[in-house]
C-alpha cells in the first residue's frame, strides 16, 4: 500500500533517514552524487525534510556532503577504506593494487561531485557549511525557550515546513501560515480553534505562533518578517 499524501500532494507520514538511501540505490550511475531535488522528486517530501534526512545521514557517517557554488549542495556515499593502515594484501583483496590506484579512484569520485553542478566548488566549514551552522545555532536558541509541552524536534520540523511553504507559495500573512501549516503540525495546540478565530475575522494570538513559529522564522536568515505597515512574511530560495 502506498503512503498517504496530504492536500498539497506530499506524503503525510514521516520517513526514516534510511529511506533516503533508496534514492542512491536507484541511480543508474553509482558515482553520481545526489541533490536534495533528487530526494524531493523521488520521495515526494518537502525540500527541508529532504535536507534534514540527508544531513542526519551525514552525522551518522553514512553520507558525505559538499557545498557547490553559492547555494548548491550534493551528497554521496563515501568510501571509508583505511588508507593509512592497510597493506597491499588488504587492498580490495588484490595484492597487486597500489596506493596510486586508490588515489585515482578518490580523484574520480571528486570529479564526479564537481561535474554534478555548474558552479565552482566551495568547501564548507563543516559537514553542513558555515551558513547552515549559523542558522542551526540561532534556531537552537529559540528551541531552548519553548513551552514545556512542545517537542523541540517537532517544533524544528514545523518551522522548516513554514519556511518551505513561504518558498513555494510566496509571501504569506500570519493567518495564511497558520491556516496552511498548523492543521498538519499542531504541536499539541488546537488548530480548529485557531482557524475558527481567523475565519471569524478575529486576531489570532495563540502560543503556536507567538512562542514557536514566529520566533523560529525570525531566527532563520533567509526569512524576512513583515516591515512596518505590511503583513506578509517572505523567504528566499534555499539550497538545491
Amino acid at each position: 500500500m502506498g503512503r498517504d499524501r496530504n492536500e498539497r500532494g506530499r506524503y503525510a507520514d514521516g520517513i526514516d533517514p534510511e529511506t533516503v538511501m533508496d534514492v542512491f540505490d536507484a541511480r543508474d550511475d553509482a558515482a553520481r552524487p545526489v541533490t536534495a531535488s533528487d530526494v524531493v522528486e523521488e520521495l515526494g517530501i518537502a525540500r527541508r525534510t529532504a535536507h534534514n534526512k540527508l544531513n542526519a545521514l551525514v552525522e551518522r557517517g553514512t553520507l558525505d556532503t559538499r557545498k557547490i557554488g553559492a547555494r548548491g549542495r550534493v551528497w554521496w556515499i563515501p568510501d571509508r577504506g583505511d588508507a593509512d593502515t592497510f597493506d597491499g594484501e588488504e587492498l580490495r583483496g588484490d595484492p597487486t593494487t597500489t596506493l596510486a590506484d586508490e588515489s585515482g579512484d578518490t580523484d574520480a569520485r571528486a570529479d564526479a561531485v564537481d561535474d554534478a553542478t555548474d558552479g565552482p566548488a566551495d568547501p564548507p566549514a563543516d559537514a553542513h557549511g558555515a551558513d547552515a551552522v549559523g542558522e542551526e545555532d540561532a534556531l537552537d536558541a529559540v528551541l531552548a525557550d519553548l513551552p514545556g509541552t512542545v517537542d523541540p524536534a517537532d517544533a524544528r520540523e514545523t518551522i522548516y515546513t513554514a519556511r518551505e511553504y513561504l518558498r513555494e507559495a510566496g509571501p504569506a500573512s500570519k493567518a495564511t501560515i497558520v491556516r496552511e501549516i498548523m492543521p498538519t503540525h499542531p504541536l499539541g495546540y488546537d488548530p480548529d480553534a485557531a482557524l475558527a478565530k481567523i475565519d471569524a475575522g478575529d486576531r489570532y494570538r495563540g502560543a503556536w505562533w507567538r512562542k514557536v513559529v514566529r520566533p523560529g522564522l525570525e531566527a532563520l536568515p533567509d526569512v524576512s518578517k513583515p516591515p512596518a505597515g505590511a503583513s506578509e512574511w517572505k523567504a528566499t530560495e534555499g539550497d538545491t
